[in-house]
């Protein structure tokens, strides 16, 4: 889930040595911290924030007096030759747009990371000194293990503030100027100088290390922009407790959130620490020769949701006229947040399919044709699936070539969207046996006649897939003797002979036939026959046409 409602305007306090209290916003995961920046003053011992460079300092831009958080007012409205922004309207600025600037906020309590974590605020880098094109430097979001107790940032300039930062996990940088991917500023390996990109850089055990960089696909800056609210970008980050990350961006072009980076497994990365217990963040920018104001606003850090997937599968072929079963997953992104209460899914059959059963271990389940819904109490973690449920349907011999079964899944705080899978499943038409008898020649009273059997199966129908079973019942005037043809095993009782092959018969294809030899006591004969097989999509156990046998009295 990438919008998120929250506690608008809320701050989540807790003593100084222990993870944020969650508290449940209304809707949504579990909020864990949130600060708009937008008033006058930041809680007490949240916040450390220092300039490591140049003039100024990192502020509210909307403190109109000495602030007592961690954050102060800005020095020009300290010094009384500048005015604050109006209350309900301000950010935390960072630099403004002088040379060699640099500073930084630095989170002091640690934030529980048992369901993964989602970062969302707004940045702005604006109002640029520009020198060959572009301003500089740009801003960047750290995490940083929970245990870890830094007092400053790490280095400046094209650093952004995260190398040589003690307890380091990630740096996200979004740099205009483009040293942060130069492995002279930013850490070990990168491409060098790279403008107007979006970097991810390792942990402090990696030599923060570069691990993935992109292009931005819009300017990450609006230099030109005087006032800080026509340079805005929306970021989105998650990192789930499988350690896979991704980085969204919103330049609102029109296009929304664009994933720019990930999702990128930091498991994968040698010397990359495991997603710890517990982070603190920091945010941090600088500016050089090239210069901006760089200020954020619309810090939320969540709980990450589940994201569930469905997976729908079938076991053997659907036949018309036949029995099918498909089996359906419910799994949770490696790159989400586990699950928080019970899961349920609906599988939904198409008309043709009748549900008769569904199982799964650990599953409740109750069918209700056309729907089969489950559900069970356990938490499902990221990257992991639950035992699949097992549906077995009745086909019925007018279904169509292709069907489709829907199936969703849900959970609270699973995202709306999430969780639906529609499979289309190719229906295999049934065979349509016919089958013909046939006297051969003139029968004679007293005397031996034979009948032929002719099996076929309609040029529209589906192929054989198990024992066809050709029955003649034999006149009451007339004994059978004898019976066979190629492929059949033929045997008689009574009145009765019963033929079977295990042969596939194709669309449009006849069998062999079966010759029934017969004496013949009497001078008008009405034989049957009838043809047989699993999944006739005809009328089964298809009769031949009566045949009526004329005999001639001899002697």
């Amino acid at each position: 889930m990438l919008a998120r409602c929250g506690l608008a305007g809320a701050l989540i306090t807790t003593a100084l040595a222990v993870p944020y209290a969650p508290a449940m916003a209304s809707t949504g995961p579990v909020v864990l911290y949130q600060e708009n920046f937008t008033g006058g003053d930041t809680p007490a011992g949240d916040w450390i924030s220092k300039s490591t460079g140049g003039n100024s300092r990192p502020c509210l831009t909307a403190a109109a007096a000495a602030a007592t958080g961690g954050i102060p007012e800005c020095q020009a409205v300290a010094g009384g030759t500048g005015k604050p922004d109006p209350a309900g309207s301000g950010a935390f600025q960072i630099t403004d747009n002088d040379k060699q600037e640099s500073g930084f906020g630095l989170f002091t309590r640690p934030l529980d990371t048992s369901k993964g974590i989602e970062v969302d605020f707004d940045f702005f880098q604006h109002d640029a000194h520009t020198y060959n094109g572009r301003g500089g430097d740009g801003i960047a979001f750290f995490l940083m293990n929970g245990a870890a107790s830094p007092a400053t940032a790490g280095d400046a300039g094209g650093s952004l503030g995260y190398r040589n930062l003690p307890g380091g996990l990630i740096g996200i940088g979004f740099d205009e100027y483009g040293n942060f991917s130069n492995p002279q500023w930013g850490g070990t390996g990168g491409p060098g100088l790279t403008p107007n990109s979006v970097v991810l850089r390792g942990a402090d055990s990696t030599g923060y290390q570069y691990i993935a960089g992109v292009k931005a696909p819009a300017s990450l800056a609006v230099d030109s922009a005087v006032q800080r609210g026509t340079a805005k970008r929306h970021v989105t980050i998650t990192l789930s407790t499988k350690n896979v990350l991704s980085v969204l961006v919103n330049f609102f072009n029109g296009k929304g959130l664009q994933r720019v980076i990930g999702p990128i497994n930091l498991n994968k990365i040698k010397g990359q620490p495991v997603l710890p217990p517990t982070i603190k963040f920091a945010i941090a920018a600088s500016t050089g020769a090239n210069t901006n104001t760089h200020a954020i606003s619309g810090l939320t850090i969540s709980a990450l949701p589940p994201d569930l997937q469905m997976a729908i599968s079938t076991t053997g072929n659907f036949q018309a006229g036949g029995k099918g079963m498909l089996t359906a997953t419910v799994l949770d992104k490696a790159s989400a947040g586990p699950t928080t209460g019970p899961t349920t899914t609906v599988i939904s059959l198409p008309p043709g399919l009748d549900p008769s059963s569904a199982q799964g271990t650990g599953w409740t389940c109750t069918v209700k044709s056309p729907q089969v819904s489950c559900a069970r109490p356990d938490l499902l973690q990221s990257g992991d699936a639950f035992p699949p449920i097992t549906v077995t349907s009745a086909i019925a011999s007018s279904v169509p070539p292709q069907v489709s079964v829907t199936a969703n899944a849900d959970s609270p705080d699973s995202p709306l969207a999430s969780g639906r899978a529609s499979v289309a499943i190719p229906v295999a038409q049934g065979p349509d046996l016919s089958t013909a008898l046939t006297p051969v020649g003139q029968f004679q009273a007293p005397g031996v006649g034979t009948y032929l059997l002719t099996v076929a199966n309609a040029k529209s129908a589906g192929v054989t897939s198990s024992m066809i079973t050709e029955t003649m019942t034999v006149p009451d005037s007339q004994t059978a003797t004898a019976a066979t043809g190629n492929g059949w095993q033929c045997s008689i009782s009574g009145q009765t002979v019963t033929c079977t092959t295990p042969a596939v018969l194709a669309a449009g294809q006849s069998l062999p036939p079966i010759a029934v030899t017969v004496q013949t006591a009497a001078m008008q004969l009405n034989p049957t026959a009838q043809v047989s097989t699993a999944n006739d999509a005809g009328q089964p156990g298809e009769t031949a046409p009566p045949v009526s046998v004329q005999v001639t009295q001899v002697g």
